[in-house]
């Protein structure tokens, strides 16, 4: 859950505490109860403090919500949040009902069609995103958060020059949104590749130079903001870059140094200057935190089988390819497979008999 978002839900109970909030269809609220509002208030809190935390923490702040609704039924605040819960844990129907409850209490809330929309996106319903999306605007055209928001959808649409358009909108409203120079800058580094690709190098290069400027001011903004030092190194990698790449995934690591993906980068940067032992250093510590990621054993494999231990190798490479299988439902990485189907005919070459003269 966005930083945005978890502030203007905030407001909003805090809002709703002191009764400024507007009365609306279908939803009694009673400022005279001050203990209610408390008990309420407090809740929703310890429940937003849990989902900040750790997605395995939601059944807890499940708990909280329900403890809301027990006291006020038709709470929208606590159905938003309740849903916001069911539907990290895959309970889409359940939570889309009561988001749509929680609209009928309160059809003026903008962040409720934006949490909608978000749904929505996840289940791979763009178009009603876009839709519900449009709808959180028209409430709150000034929310950059919703800006932000319409950008990731277009952005899961492929289409691009409007994710950058909301991407840039978002900042006119709010010039310290990391998320969206992030999320601009990557967007713009897309365009740039597609130029470069068409052998437009000098516009290409323009928009390379703007996405360096977008992801200096994230730094400049947040210092230890791990997702700008993810990007840097993946645009950088892509760029031939590879010692800058190498820094700006070390930043990942000491900021992280428990998340596999940053671990992973690191090393295959490190593999491509030839700094195979701290390669493997970290490879290994990816391996300890998650033995079943199939990228590490994919470099691992690679490693052990261009040194020549071919059968370790090879065992590492086929691990890659089933692990890359189990969690995605599309095609296995080429990459893996390539890697795997070359050590496996080197490994059968090795252990064919010689036969005699």
């Amino acid at each position: 859950m966005s930083g945005a978002f978890v502030r203007r839900i905030s407001l909003t109970i805090l809002l709703l505490a002191t009764g400024f909030a507007h009365a609306t269809p279908g939803w009694t609220y009673s400022p005279g109860n001050v203990w209610d509002d408390f008990r309420i208030y407090s809740l929703d809190q310890r429940g937003l403090k849990l989902m900040q935390k750790d997605p395995a923490d939601d059944p807890g702040a499940e708990q909280l919500f329900h403890e809301v609704l027990a006291i006020r039924g038709n709470d929208p605040l606590a159905l938003v949040l309740l849903g916001r819960c069911e539907a990290r844990s895959g309970e889409y129907e359940r939570a889309m009902a009561d988001i749509s409850v929680a609209l009928r209490y309160w059809p003026a809330s903008g962040v409720f069609y934006s949490e909608q929309a978000a749904m929505e996106l996840d289940r791979g319903y763009s178009e009603l995103a876009l839709a519900s999306m449009q709808q959180a605007l028209d409430l709150e055209p000034e929310s950059d958060a919703s800006w932000l928001r319409m950008g990731r959808i277009y952005e899961a649409r492929g289409e691009v020059e409007e994710a950058i358009q909301s991407y840039r909108h978002a900042i006119t409203l709010n010039e310290r949104s990391i998320l969206a120079h992030n999320y601009l800058a990557v967007m713009l580094y897309y365009q740039g590749r597609q130029l470069e690709l068409a052998k437009k190098n000098e516009e290409a290069k323009s928009l390379y130079a703007e996405v360096a400027k977008e992801l200096q001011i994230v730094n400049s903004l947040d210092s230890t903001y791990f997702p700008v030092y993810m990007s840097s190194g993946a645009i950088l990698w892509n760029m031939g870059a590879f010692d800058k790449a190498e820094l700006a995934f070390s930043n990942a690591v000491y900021l992280q140094p428990k998340n596999v993906e940053a671990l992973t980068s690191l090393a295959m940067v490190q593999l491509k200057l030839k700094k195979k032992a701290h390669a493997l250093r970290n490879l290994r510590a990816a391996l300890t935190l998650d033995p079943k990621n199939p990228r590490a054993h994919f470099f691992v494999g690679s490693v052990l089988s261009d040194d020549g231990f071919l059968k370790l190798g090879l065992e590492h490479l086929q691990l890659a390819v089933q692990l890359d299988a189990e969690r995605h439902d599309r095609a296995i990485d080429p990459i893996y497979l390539e890697k795997f189907e070359e050590v496996k005919r080197r490994y059968t070459a090795s252990t064919r008999p010689v036969k005699s003269p």
